[in-house]
C-alpha cells in the first residue's frame, strides 16, 4: 500500500510581519488560512499523515487565542498530525507544548524531549523519529532507523552547516542525514523549497507556506510525500501571497509619473513588493518614496519603496565618489552593448562620456 504524508513547516502563526508595514494584520491573516489550507490540501489528497517540521509558531509565547485556534485546526486534521518544535518555538520556559490541551486531540503527536522518541503507525507500516532539539545541538542526534517498519521517516528543524545557518540554532551535516538511514527527511528552517537526495535517501524542505520578509522569495508550498515502490515528493500550493525585491535605476525614467506608473503597473493584492531605488536621478525626476506610497495604497499585499538613489548636492559628503562608480557600471553596460551590437560610434561616445564625466567630478578641467 502506498502512503501519504503532507510535510510543512515555518508557519509562523503570530508573527509580528512588520515587514509588511501597514498590511502587516492582513498577512497574519495569510499565515493562519495557509495552516487551513494545509489541513485541507491533506484531505483531499487522501493523505495518511501531516508532519509539521518546526516553527508552528513564531514565538515559544503564543497568545491563547492563538494556541487554542491552532489545536482546533490540527485537531479536525482526520489524520495523525506529527508535530516538531522549531528555533522559534522552542521547548523551553512557557511553551506551547506545555499546554495540557494538547490532550484533547488525540490525533496530535507532540515530539517535545530531547531524547530521541518515535510514533508508530503499524497499519501504515511507517514510524515517524524527532527530537525537540536542545539548541545547538543537531537535530538528527541519536536518530536510529528502526527495521521493524517498512517505512521510516525522521522530521527534523535544523540548516545544513555552510549553508544560511547559525551554529548555535540547530546545525546538521550531510554525513549525519546519510547516517541516520531514514527513507524520508522532513525538514523544516529554510523559508525556501529545496528537495535533494543524500545517499538516496530523500531530504526536503518544503519552505514556509507564506513569505516571511521581502527576500522569501520561493514560499507558498507543501511537501506532498509518497512511499511506495520508490519515494517520490510532489510540491502542492498552500499560500496565498509571493514576496519580491525589484531593484531600479532612477536614471532609466524620464520623471516621476514615469517612475510611479512602472511600480503601479506591477499592482497585485497578493504581492509583497520591495523596490529598491538606486543610481542618479535625472534632474527632472526628483524621488519621492512616501508620494508613490499613497499612489499605490491599496494595490499591493505590502509595498516599501526604498530610495538610495545618490545626489549631487553638497550635503551628501562623498557622493562623487559613489556617482562615479555608478556612471563607471553604467557606461561599462552601455559599451558591452555597443560592443556586441557592433556600433563602434557609439562605443567611441560612450568612451568620450565616462572621460569628460569623471574629469568634471574631479573638477578638472577638461577640453
Amino acid at each position: 500500500m502506498a502512503v501519504r504524508l503532507l510535510h510543512i513547516a515555518d508557519c509562523h502563526l503570530g508573527a509580528a510581519c512588520g515587514f509588511a508595514g501597514a498590511g502587516a494584520d492582513a498577512h497574519r491573516r495569510r499565515l493562519e488560512a495557509a495552516l487551513q489550507t494545509a489541513v485541507r490540501t491533506a484531505r483531499e489528497r487522501n493523505c495518511h499523515l501531516m508532519l509539521v517540521a518546526g516553527d508552528l509558531f513564531d514565538s515559544h509565547r503564543p497568545s491563547e487565542r492563538l494556541l487554542q485556534w491552532a489545536m482546533n485546526v490540527l485537531g479536525e486534521a482526520e489524520v495523525p498530525v506529527c508535530i516538531l518544535p522549531g528555533t522559534h518555538d522552542l521547548r523551553q520556559g512557557r511553551s506551547p507544548y506545555a499546554a495540557r490541551d494538547w490532550s484533547r486531540c488525540p490525533n496530535l503527536h507532540l515530539f517535545t524531549e530531547p531524547e530521541p522518541r518515535s510514533a508508530e503507525f503499524p497499519a501504515l507500516g511507517l514510524v515517524v523519529h524527532g527530537r525537540a532539539t536542545p539548541r545547538g545541538e543537531s537535530p538528527l542526534g541519536g536518530l536510529i532507523r528502526n527495521d521493524d517498519f517498512r517505512w521510516n521517516v525522521a522530521v527534523a528543524h535544523g540548516g545544513l552547516l555552510g549553508g544560511p545557518v547559525a551554529e548555535d540554532s540547530h546545525p546538521l551535516t550531510a554525513e549525519e542525514i546519510r547516517r541516520a538511514r531514514m527513507d524520508y527527511l522532513a525538514l523544516g528552517h529554510w523559508h525556501s523549497w529545496r528537495v535533494w537526495r543524500e545517499d538516496g535517501i530523500l531530504v526536503c524542505y518544503p519552505g514556509a507556506p507564506e513569505p516571511l520578509a521581502f527576500n522569501d522569495s520561493d514560499t507558498g508550498g507543501a511537501a506532498l510525500v509518497t512511499l511506495d515502490d520508490s519515494v517520490t515528493v510532489e510540491r502542492v500550493k498552500i499560500g496565498a501571497a509571493r514576496a519580491e525585491t525589484l531593484e531600479l535605476r532612477a536614471e532609466a525614467f524620464a520623471g516621476p509619473e514615469d517612475l510611479l506608473q512602472n511600480i503601479a503597473g506591477r499592482a497585485d493584492p497578493n504581492l509583497l513588493l520591495q523596490v529598491r531605488l538606486t543610481g542618479l536621478p535625472r534632474e527632472d525626476c526628483s524621488v519621492d518614496a512616501q508620494a508613490i506610497l499613497d499612489s499605490c495604497a491599496g494595490r499591493f499585499a505590502a509595498l516599501a519603496v526604498d530610495d538610495l538613489t545618490e545626489s549631487l548636492g553638497p550635503e551628501s559628503e562623498g557622493a562623487s565618489e559613489g556617482i562615479a562608480a555608478m556612471l563607471k557600471e553604467q557606461v561599462a553596460r552601455e559599451l558591452e552593448e555597443g560592443e556586441r551590437s557592433g556600433d563602434q560610434r557609439r562605443v567611441r561616445v560612450l568612451r568620450e562620456a565616462l572621460r569628460l564625466g569623471l574629469a568634471a567630478l574631479e573638477g578638472r578641467e577638461v577640453i
